[in-house]
């Protein structure tokens, strides 16, 4: 998956906050592409995954249908095909996303299924830790195909707050801030976040520039963008800089 941002199986949903709501078009045909470009040193790598969405009611509640339609990676090497093959189980199954009434994932019809036949795609590649994940991240992970396209719950009022941002590869998040702004037209949330960071690989520092804005009359993402820095200085001495930006988009089909 190009990301793994999203909450537990959230069983227990967090109250609504007043500072946005959920109301997305119902039997609509949706379209959310995410495209990552990673650079390592000199090395560019990009990812692609385009996926259907619709969402359906069900009672005061709604199911979100999710259908990944298409995935690329460019250039051609080891790490492009093993994000084919990690994805290929998933090409054309629709999962079917259990939400509250706020947008929160609840559950997933057949997660069992889903996610034999995503690991599936993994076990002529050597080691799969997919196999080893218990049914919450399980849930987590397929549902981080989904998160991107849904507002987090967000505060009442125009402000700034603190925040901690988890990095890819680092065991420990960074402090950074959070700042949120309303306006008629658009929920706009920007965050900025940097530190040093320890991983496995040396020392070094990493930063998070993140802007999301979102439809405040239905809750769903318009479009975002993230680029995340990060410097380690290896057993060399030389620093080996990767910097990924994703983007995501969401639109009507």
């Amino acid at each position: 998956m190009i990301a793994q941002a999203a909450p537990p199986a959230a069983i227990n949903a967090p109250a609504p906050l007043p500072g946005r709501r959920f109301a997305p078009p119902t039997g609509r045909v949706l379209r959310l592409r995410t495209t990552q470009d990673r650079q390592i040193g000199p090395a560019h790598l990009r990812f692609v995954a385009e996926r259907r969405l619709v969402f359906r009611p069900d009672g005061a509640r709604f199911v979100a249908e999710l259908t990944l339609d298409r995935v690329a990676a460019e250039p051609e090497g080891k790490t492009a095909e093993r994000y084919r093959v990690s994805q290929a189980g998933l090409l054309g199954r629709t999962l079917r996303f259990r939400l509250d009434a706020s947008g929160h994932v609840l559950s997933l019809d057949d997660l069992a299924g889903h996610w034999e036949a995503q690991a599936a795609g993994l076990d002529g590649t050597g080691t799969n830790p997919l196999r080893a994940f218990p049914p919450e991240r399980q849930l987590t992970a397929l549902a981080s195909l989904l998160l991107p396209a849904i507002a987090p719950d967000l505060p009442a009022a125009t402000g700034t707050s603190p925040v901690k941002v988890p990095l890819a590869g680092a065991p420990l998040p960074v402090d950074g801030t959070e700042t949120f702004v309303r306006t008629p037209e658009a929920l706009a949330v920007t965050t900025q976040a940097a530190g040093s960071i320890s991983t496995p690989l040396g020392n070094g520092s990493g930063s998070v520039s993140r802007e999301r804005l979102f439809d405040p009359a239905t809750g769903l993402l318009r479009h975002s963008e993230e680029t995340t820095r990060m410097a380690v200085n290896g057993a060399t001495g030389t620093a080996l800089e990767t910097v990924t930006t994703t983007r995501n988009e969401l639109t009507v089909s």
